[in-house]
């Protein structure tokens, strides 16, 4: 969450009075001006958004708990929100029916099923100088020690597409066991270059016809 700037300014009012028994020492006031700017530029991260530049083929569960626990192809989606799966509706022309599971693929004449799900990660900061504000507030008696309570934390979320693939048998298909691994995240490559590239899925349908089972 962003700070407003009345607030940055009340910030270092309240460190300007708490210091004013040190501003008779140069020194201690060149520290506590440096030492308030240092707060308010200071935040402390307590939770991470994982860094996907292209993709990353990683176990589900380990990305977040709910997924499943096995291998997943899995990318950054910048779109809006069921902008995936009207994609995969109409690229597989699903007609709004379990758009998100068991959809048929076909790899160097495999056939594989394609689920999908779409997870958020958050990162959490924990900002300084709020926090030391209020602690300096209550101390004198100004406040309660909560004036600034709704600051103490910012997060930033990022929504991520999480494939996983089957084959006829039910086993993980980005395993490393199988041989036909390489193609077939080329495969889920190429279909996520198409899908961020595309605004009219429907041309996709009509290039593309879904394979008949």
């Amino acid at each position: 969450m962003a700070l407003a700037s009345w607030d940055f300014v009340f910030y270092l009012n309240s460190w300007y009075s708490f210091c004013g028994i040190f501003r008779k020492s140069n020194t201690m006031k060149l520290f506590f001006s440096f030492f308030a700017l240092f707060l308010a530029t200071s935040c402390i991260p307590v939770a991470m958004k994982p860094n996907v530049e292209d993709y990353k083929i990683m176990n589900g569960k380990k990305f977040k708990r709910d997924l499943p626990n096995q291998n997943s192809f899995i990318f950054e989606d910048p779109k809006k929100a069921n902008e995936f799966y009207t994609y995969i509706n109409v690229k597989f022309n699903k007609e709004h029916q379990e758009v998100g599971f068991n959809n048929q693929i076909e790899v160097n004449g495999i056939t594989y099923y394609m689920t999908f799900y779409e997870a958020e990660r958050k990162a959490k900061t924990i900002n300084l100088l709020p926090i030391v504000t209020d602690a300096v507030l209550k101390s004198k008696n100004i406040t309660n020690g909560d004036t600034f309570g709704n600051s103490y934390t910012s997060r930033v979320g990022q929504w991520y597409l999480i494939i996983t693939v089957n084959d006829n048998n039910l086993k993980d298909a980005l395993s490393n066991l199988n041989p036909n691994r390489a193609d077939l995240i080329k495969f889920l490559r190429d279909m996520k270059h198409e899908y961020l590239s595309t605004a009219n899925y429907q041309e996709i349908y009509f290039k593309n016809p879904p394979i008949k089972k």
